[in-house]
């Protein structure tokens, strides 16, 4: 392998004399020196290779003028430069000649008409860009290179079809809705051979579970239809492309009952976070519910009627504007919504008037007592013989009970038993 030799300027500095109290340099003692540095012994590089690059540097206008200046002199100012040779001035200090092949400092600087080839060679394996850009920096320079090899690699249609996954994006903030059951997400759920529809409101985060005997689009449709009848029709409706979705039927669901379906992109479940969070406690309640023996709907209760972390209120709170019961001790005080006196003074002034108008139309009975022989009146339709029997128990002010001959014991109202005076029948006639 041939050895080249090439020209540094090193900075002879004498730093003990130059520290000595009254020591003043002379010219040749500041003077910078000439020193011969053998900068490459060993090249990894074959000798036809290096032929090839020094012959293809000698063709190349721009690196021609550019050995000119380095083995003559760099100017102070890049404005001196020609416009080809400008990009190069912030390397000056590293760049040298070395038979005929320009480095900067170790790298090799590639000529125009091999940088496509390099951009191959450099890519070979079908590395990712910054495999590339790493062993590139290591060996060759150009000014631009990070920028052409990047967009090498991206334009390579090996590499863009057995490409690895992105990154996930940053996470898009979904506003929150102003009211509860504004907008809902619904999401299929399998556990242990069942399969479940779970419905989550996006104000509140309070979610339903529900069992699905079948997956047909049909049966998946009624739960919603049921929650919707419950808590009114939402805006929108979030899910998935599942075939259920998709479907004509739920299509048609859509505009009957005019609600806005928005379906989010196939393998971006993150689009339907609500949905996947509460699927995601759905599946966690009902395993360890069947791993401790434990009612899962109990702890469907308690997730319910948990605080949110970061808020005072809870998904029960948020949506049905009041604490649901549970096993746990609660005061009378916390179970009460801030409106329940409103509604029990409009209610119990409702029931007045209606009690009001009923006695209008109705005539207080006599009483019962226990041992009275009454008539019951047939309540088969189609019978209307009043069957004798005896009061053996009242149960509540209105409600007694009656024992027949055949040991059937009979339930009535007040109002369906006939008090018989069986006095008349002892008298002569």
């Amino acid at each position: 392998m041939p050895t080249f030799s090439c020209t540094f300027l090193v900075e002879a500095v004498l730093e003990t004399l130059l520290l000595h109290p009254g020591y003043t340099p002379t010219s040749q003692q500041t003077q910078k020196e000439v020193v011969n540095v053998h900068n490459i012994t060993c090249h990894p590089l074959k000798d036809e290779r290096l032929l090839q690059i020094s012959g293809a540097t000698l063709s190349d206008d721009t690196l021609v003028a550019l050995g000119q200046v380095i083995m003559k002199g760099w100017p102070s100012e890049v404005r001196d430069l020609t416009e080809s040779l400008r990009s190069y001035f912030s390397y000056s200090d590293e760049l040298a000649v070395q038979g005929g092949i320009i480095l900067r400092g170790g790298r090799i600087v590639v000529p125009v008409s091999l940088r496509k080839e390099v951009k191959e060679n450099v890519h070979q394996g079908h590395l990712g860009i910054n495999s590339c850009l790493r062993r590139a920096r290591d060996l060759i320079f150009w000014p631009g290179m990070s920028a052409e090899i990047r967009q090498y690699v991206e334009a390579c249609g090996t590499c863009a079809t057995y490409s690895v996954k992105q990154r996930a994006e940053s996470p898009v903030i979904t506003e929150v809705p102003q009211r509860p059951w504004q907008k809902v997400a619904s999401d299929l759920l399998s556990w242990a051979g069942c399969d479940y529809l779970v419905t989550v409101d996006y104000h509140s985060n309070f979610f339903k579970v529900d069992r699905l005997r079948e997956t047909t689009a049909e049966a998946v449709i009624m739960k919603p239809k049921g929650h919707f009848s419950r808590y009114g029709i939402p805006d929108t409706v979030v899910t998935d492309n599942a075939d259920q979705f998709t479907s004509a039927r739920f299509r048609s669901f859509a505009r009957g009952w005019k609600f806005h379906h928005e379906l989010i992109s196939p393998g971006n479940s993150q689009a339907n976070g609500a949905a996947e969070a509460a699927v995601k406690i759905a599946k966690r309640l009902m395993r360890k519910g069947k791993a401790s023996g434990e009612d899962p709907f109990l702890g469907l209760l308690n997730a319910r009627n948990t605080p949110t972390e970061g808020m005072s209120t809870s998904p029960a709170q948020r949506l049905l504007g009041r604490r649901t019961k549970t096993v746990m001790p609660i005061s009378e005080a916390k179970l009460k919504p801030g409106y329940a006196d409103l509604i029990r003074k409009a209610q119990s002034k409702e029931r007045k008037r209606m009690l009001r108008e009923s006695r209008r139309n109705c005539r207080e009975l006599s009483r019962l007592a226990v041992g009275n022989t009454v008539r019951m009146q047939p309540l088969v339709p189609g019978k209307r013989e009043w069957q004798e029997a005896r009061v053996s128990k009242q149960l509540t002010g209105r409600s007694f009970e009656m024992p027949t001959e055949q040991g059937k014991v009979f339930r009535r109202n007040r109002r369906h038993l006939r008090k018989c005076d069986m006095s008349a029948h002892s008298l002569p006639p």
